[in-house]
């Protein structure tokens, strides 16, 4: 026994699966895209490797909602800033993640696998006018852009369409961000986080920064451009103060690849009274650094009472670095130059005054133990979260003082958390927990006088991480636990349409729905549920009481009411209940009819092929992790229309799927083209009528004669759902060679 059809939800099935039959369209893995000659690792894999953090803006202030990918996995951070991964994808034994908030610089930071896994990552925003620059402009002018005295020069007449890499011609918006290495934040501003270079002969090298830049550029709608690769831009960097004593004549330059998570070198600069000039063909973040070979410094930090400060900010050179529950420290450092380690005072109460080391220059290879560093003790408030509910004990804590904020630590995976108190506090405080699920316990009091405080045992309750339990009263009286499965793989999650809200996973081990589901609401009534497998299952039709609460791409779920419950013993009545289940979003939609211009109205990507008529019915997709964003256009179109629409793709697009093929006495075509991550789609059947604007089941079973799906940023969990089944091997290694050009 089923629900109502979810085929309104699935759009992921809809592009892979034509109007006829099942075409399944296979791809690879997302590839370089460094522009230049110099080989990078291959894309890595997902492994289960625990990685947290905080995210905060320049003036310390945690930043709620940003999007933290790696690999196939997706997560927001908390109010508090936090984030954290129970798996990450891994490139040549390298930590990758990239992290998105509108307003901001997106980056990408990286980190050797087994190196600090509490990551603190620092994002610009666009506004800051002390280290970002803006301009609108004619793509037929000449633009100069200016920053901290970084200047980039674009030439006139030089842009394409990123994703089609057709000529553009019309407004261009540029955004620039200049990174200064003597800049307090820079280690956490900066992509990657260790510096680590590949040169153009392929070996690995560390670098020191001379400075680095991105440069944004999109048309009007918001659509990226590139450089066309004939001209070049110019960039003027000036010689950072902590380096005025060493300038070379010549400096390379380096793009930031991103899959690898890795910093190629693909340029020269020169040093014309006094500043760093170079050319680029494509924009990226761009690094001017003298590359050099590796070394190595440790040490420890510890208290003027001789006992190790853990958790601390260690500034080392360009890079930084926690120390260990020992107030121990390593890491690589370039070789031959003379630098500094500092303590990061924010971590440390805020302590005012600089404890540094000033390090003679390394020979290449060499391994040197640093003098302990130490620092007046400070109090530190320690404890240990406990999840009673079986959920993630990972949780985001902070304390207040009067009306002052220490920076928010989070607990790992065992729940155990410390923090140091401001210097020179002795008194009342309060303890904030901030759990996985968006709950904040009630502040826990604190008093600091002249020692550490072990706050001991906090408890939760929460089954939030992913999935939950559901309870089933049996009619005598006890009770039977069905799980609700962990979904944020493969075609499950949330859906969320303009009158529904459901939930299904792959298998459909667990499907949900609330009808007539708005956002402004909490509680919904007459909801339908069915979860189980073959040997036991539940079925309530319209029987469900639900409230619902999003907390950035989780939804959680508390739901009770009645139905029934099917097994090998028999069919009975039965009550059911479940508290914090939390299920992913995998996307949201809306549709609009009769749409003429849909890039302009609907929000498509400036790619996406159109008839000269208006498309019938569009399905828009708002969000999602996956998909990226764009959507799916239905026409009552012929045979010829199809050709029409296959003539428009761009030539920039691979072609991967052309099938003509008889299905039960109807004709049915299938196309598909890919480049980088944009997708084009096309299907054709001859036995479907003509959308008719006045049947609801239009809008759920989403049929149309003729259909155009078009989608940009689209994730590499996407291309891994479209290559489950079959042994595809051969044709997959050929895509990934493929990808790599065209990324």
């Amino acid at each position: 026994m089923k629900l109502v059809s979810f085929k309104a939800m699935a759009l992921a099935s809809l592009l892979m699966l034509g109007a006829c039959g099942e075409n399944e369209i296979f791809l690879g893995e997302e590839g370089g895209g460094n522009g230049g000659g110099t080989q990078i690792p291959d894309a890595g894999e997902m492994v289960d490797t625990y990685l947290q953090g905080v995210v905060t803006d320049t003036d310390g202030n945690p930043l709620q909602g940003v999007k933290v990918s790696s690999g196939t996995a997706t997560v927001y951070s908390n109010i508090a800033g936090g984030f954290e991964f129970t798996s990450s994808n891994v490139v040549e034994g390298r930590l990758v993640a990239r992290f998105e908030k509108d307003g901001y610089f997106s980056v990408v930071r990286s980190l050797r696998w087994g190196n600090d896994l509490n990551w603190s990552v620092v994002m610009v925003p666009k506004t800051d006018r002390s280290i970002a620059a803006s301009a609108t402009f004619s793509s037929s002018t000449a633009r100069k852009l200016t920053v901290s005295g970084l200047t980039v020069d674009l030439p006139a007449a030089s842009y394409i369409n990123k994703a089609t890499g057709e000529k553009y011609d019309g407004t261009v918006k540029a955004e620039m961000v200049y990174l200064d290495p003597d800049g307090e934040d820079f280690a956490e501003m900066m992509p990657g986080g260790d510096l680590a270079g590949i040169r153009a002969d392929g070996s690995e090298s560390m670098l020191l920064s001379y400075g680095m830049t991105a440069v944004n550029l999109t048309d009007v709608s918001g659509n990226p451009l590139q450089l066309d690769g004939t001209h070049e831009a110019t960039l003027t960097f000036p010689v950072p103060e902590g380096l005025a004593d060493r300038t070379p004549q010549t400096i390379p330059l380096w793009s930031f690849d991103e899959t690898a998570g890795i910093w190629v070198e693909e340029g020269i600069a020169q040093l014309r009274d006094g500043v760093y000039v170079g050319t680029v063909k494509h924009f990226s973040w761009v690094n001017l650094d003298d590359p050099e070979k590796e070394a190595k410094v440790t040490g420890y930090v510890r208290n003027d009472q001789n006992m190790p400060v853990r958790g601390i900010t260690v500034s080392i050179n360009q890079t930084s670095v926690k120390t260990d529950g020992n107030g121990y420290y390593e890491q690589r450092v370039p070789s031959d130059v003379r630098f500094e380690v500092k303590i990061n005072s924010k971590a440390y109460g805020r302590y005012k005054n600089v404890v540094s080391i000033s390090v003679d220059p390394l020979e290449r290879g060499e391994e040197r133990m640093l003098p302990t560093m130490i620092l007046p003790r400070l109090n530190m408030v320690s404890g240990m979260i406990v999840n009673q509910g079986g959920g993630s004990a990972i949780c985001s804590i902070w304390m207040t003082y009067g009306n002052r904020t220490t920076p928010t630590v989070k607990s790992n995976y065992e729940g155990d958390f410390n923090f140091y108190a401001p210097e020179g506090f002795n008194g009342e405080g309060q303890v904030h927990v901030l759990t996985i699920d968006g709950r904040e316990l009630n502040p826990i009091p604190v008093f600091l006088g002249n020692g550490d405080v072990n706050l001991g045992a906090i408890y939760i309750n929460t089954e939030t991480g992913m999935g939950g339990v559901l309870d089933v009263r049996m009619p005598d009286g006890n009770t039977r636990q069905i799980p609700v499965p962990a979904m944020g793989d493969g075609y499950s999650g949330v859906v969320i349409t303009p009158d529904m809200l459901a939930v299904a996973d792959d298998n459909e081990d667990f499907v949900f729905q609330i009808p007539g589901y708005t956002p402004d609401k909490t509680a919904f009534d007459g909801c339908s549920l069915q979860a189980g497998g073959e040997d036991e299952a539940v079925i309530c039709v319209g029987t469900i009481n639900t409230t619902v609460r999003r907390n950035n791409s989780l939804y959680v779920f508390d739901m009770n009411g009645s139905g029934q419950y099917y097994s090998d013993l028999g069919l009975f009545d039965i009550t059911l209940s479940g508290a914090n289940i939390g299920i992913p979003l995998l996307m949201k939609i809306s549709y609009m009819t009769n749409v003429s211009d849909p890039v302009k109205e609907a929000g498509f990507p400036s790619f996406t092929p159109c008839l000269s008529v208006p498309a019938p019915l569009a399905m828009i997709l708002e969000e999602s992790s996956k998909m990226g964003k764009g959507g799916m256009l239905g026409y009552n179109g012929s045979e010829s229309d199809f050709t029409t629409l296959r003539n428009k793709v761009p030539k920039t697009f691979s072609v991967i799927e052309d099938d003509t093929y008889d299905d039960g006495g109807a004709l049915c075509k299938d196309f598909a083209a890919y480049y980088g991550d944009n997708v084009i789609m096309l299907s054709y059947d001859s036995s479907i009528e003509d959308i008719d604007l006045n049947d609801p089941e239009t809008f759920s079973e989403l049929d149309a004669r003729l259909t155009v799906t078009a989608l940009t940023g689209v994730s590499d969990d996407f291309w891994n759902m479209m290559s489950r089944s079959g042994d595809h091997g051969a044709y997959l290694k050929k895509l990934r060679k493929q990808l790599k050009r065209t990324r």
